[in-house]
């Protein structure tokens, strides 16, 4: 007989819903599909937080959600071994766009001038700034001389699914 698996959803767990969910204002609905972080873990119901990818991950809504309409993304509960890997190499193709590679193989370009906001992003967001982006050993992201730099989950999940945390497919 065959065994099935199901993962326990819990705190700081990166979700998607799997059918469309009242805001919590009632002011409309969240797209099946929509993502977010679990902040609450309330048994079988689920704080989940919706960040606003375009706008420093300013917070959109905190809904809570019945677990069965939930699916687990990326499990980040278990600890700093569940965190993303770390970037290894990164290539700068054109201006904007970083080809990274991660430590378990993932790899792709992914396009992040628009993420790049604020005066410590001034010099890299020129062409000649832009061209030194390397990989800081230390933390595992790239980097650029004058100490901006850029998360490594967010570029994990960018690269992974197609979609920056907090946004979601719109049918």
């Amino acid at each position: 007989m065959a065994s099935t698996t199901k993962q326990t959803i819990e705190e700081i767990d990166y979700v998607a819903f799997t059918e469309a969910i009242d805001k919590d204002e009632g002011t409309g609905k969240w797209p099946a599909g929509t993502r977010g972080t679990v902040v609450i873990d309330l048994g079988d119901h689920k704080m989940v937080e919706i960040s606003d990818a375009d706008n420093y991950g300013a917070t959109l809504d905190m809904p809570v959600v019945p677990v069965e309409k939930l699916k687990l993304v990326t499990k980040y509960s278990k600890g700093i071994e569940a965190r993303p890997p770390d970037i290894t190499n990164v290539v700068v193709p054109a201006h904007g766009r970083l080809r990274l590679t991660f430590a378990d193989g993932l790899s792709g370009d992914v396009d992040v001038l628009e993420r790049m906001h604020g005066p410590v992003f001034a010099r890299a967001r020129t062409p000649k700034g832009f061209a030194e982006a390397r990989v800081d050993p230390e933390t595992g992201t790239v980097c650029w001389p004058n100490g901006a730099d850029l998360a490594p989950d967010t570029l994990y999940e960018r690269i992974r699914t197609g979609l920056w945390p907090g946004q979601s497919h719109t049918p």
